[in-house]
């Protein structure tokens, strides 16, 4: 998933490129404009937005600025390597997700170059084509030709030509004093923005309200559900319910574990998103479902995003509208202290029972428990659809095997599939359906809620999010 610091990482990979000017581009036929020969102006990350501004062509027509929009969504990327380098990619990976941009920057264009006469170029219908009667080489080739050039490359990625250059610069200027990962970040004035946001929606809820890119650009959902942790604050709160204190906790942690993600390239420790036992207090008690989504004039109308699988602690994160762990009663402190022994007891007792069953079968028998996971198939027609297997997280290595053999039939006749409740009353808990799935005609209605000689044998690698 990038959020706001994948996305400011990828922004800095590009500025590179910044003064040179295209060679050649490979964009989505949507995009209503020419690259060719255009010098890249500057390149900047609004939130989780990427843009690329470009001056007038070489030939001195007289054309405006342009700019070019990147969102790398929940699985996009964006490579920047020298002309003359076979790009390092993960071949399993690339073959699902295809180019979705790919530009050739040079310092100076050729004197030999001419728009027209080379392959791909002209007309914004004729880019990306092939010429007539003549094979297209690939961009890898292509690349192998023109040494000394930089080539950006985006997979995965929704590419937009429908913002003008102005615009582009405007947003920057607007929102890089609330953007997560800004070095021109400024924790009042977003404090002032959820402020009002609440003042203006009685019902908007504080998951919400951070999710807004307007609001609290580069925020996304794990740092959204860790931020929210830190700062001891239930997801489904008001903003009007928050006092000033809990509003700038939940700033202050969000930027902190932004820039700790931007910094590092990697997300931080994750204490409860896709987990079931809270990395804070031990216990068992991180809840999970499905907020934002709905819009209306009922108390649900603060849900006014699109619906996210969201996780917090019911101890850690009270429900309560009150006032938070400094001002509640010893009693309830001392509550919550017994929950959590009691949690972390079960837990162990559990854990122990684990260790005292062989394990052969349940690893990669190369490379050891540490590299081996847990996954579902995903591909859609497979008569094993959503069922779970182990394998192993080492490159080129080629364990599998099948984690679901301890699981009931459903009335199918086949094995039942493991997935978990994200409802409101439910959230969190895991069971087992038939395998054709809820939406499927002939489906056979299986359900039963999963117990722990279901879920032990998968140990600590079941995640809500499998």
């Amino acid at each position: 998933m990038v959020e706001g610091p994948g996305a400011t990482n990828n922004g800095a990979k590009v500025k590179k490129c910044v003064g040179s000017r295209v060679f050649r581009s490979e964009i989505p036929s949507g995009v209503p404009f020419s690259l060719e020969t255009r010098e890249l102006l500057t390149a900047f990350t609004v939130g989780k937005e990427l843009f690329l501004v470009f001056g007038p062509p070489q030939d001195g027509c007289l054309d405006d600025e342009v700019a070019v929009r990147l969102h790398f969504g929940m699985d996009g990327s964006l490579s920047v390597r020298n002309g003359g380098v076979r790009a390092r990619t993960n071949r399993s990976w690339t073959s699902k997700h295809e180019i979705s941009l790919e530009i050739a920057f040079v310092k100076k264009i050729p004197s030999a170059f001419s728009g027209d006469a080379v392959e791909g170029r002209g007309s914004p219908s004729a880019r990306g084509t092939a010429t007539a009667g003549k094979k297209r080489k690939s961009p890898i080739d292509r690349d192998m030709e023109m040494k000394g050039s930089i080539i950006v490359e985006a997979r995965g990625t929704t590419v937009k030509g429908n913002v003008s250059a102005s615009a582009a610069l405007s947003k920057l200027d607007r929102l890089r004093c609330r953007d997560s990962c800004s070095p021109h970040f400024e924790a009042p004035r977003v404090f002032e923005v959820l402020r009002n946001a609440g003042r203006s929606n009685p019902h908007l809820i504080i998951s919400d309200a951070i999710l807004d890119q307007n609001n609290f650009p580069g925020v996304g959902n794990i740092i959204k559900v860790e931020g929210l942790h830190m700062a001891k604050v239930d997801p489904r709160r008001s903003v009007v319910s928050l006092s000033d204190a809990e509003v700038r906790r939940i700033v202050a942690f969000c930027r902190r574990y932004s820039m700790d993600w931007q910094r590092s390239g990697r997300a931080p420790e994750k204490h409860v998103y896709n987990r079931t036992v809270c990395g804070t207090c031990g216990g068992a008690t991180v809840s999970m479902r499905k907020i934002g989504g709905h819009v209306g004039s009922s108390p649900d109308a603060g849900h006014n995003h699109m619906s996210r699988t969201t996780f917090w602690c019911t101890l850690c994160q009270p429900a309560d509208d009150g006032p938070g762990d400094a001002a509640r009663p010893n009693n309830m402190l001392q509550m919550n202290a017994h929950q959590r022994a009691l949690s972390h007891e079960s837990r162990t007792a559990s854990q122990q029972l684990l260790l005292l069953r062989p394990h052969l079968d349940r690893q990669c028998p190369e490379h050891g428990p540490r590299r081996t996971i847990l996954r579902r198939v995903k591909k859609e027609g497979s008569s094993n659809l959503s069922r779970i297997f182990r394998t192993c997280q080492a490159r080129d290595c080629q364990f599998f095997a099948w984690a679901d053999g301890h699981l009931p039939e459903c009335r199918c006749g086949r094995r039942s599939v493991l997935r978990v409740s994200k409802t409101e009353k439910s959230g969190g808990r895991w069971f087992l359906g038939c395998s054709k799935g809820k939406g499927n005609s002939s489906a056979c209605g299986y359900f039963v809620w999963a117990a722990n000689n279901h879920l032990d044998p998968l140990g600590s690698l079941l995640t809500p999010l499998l």
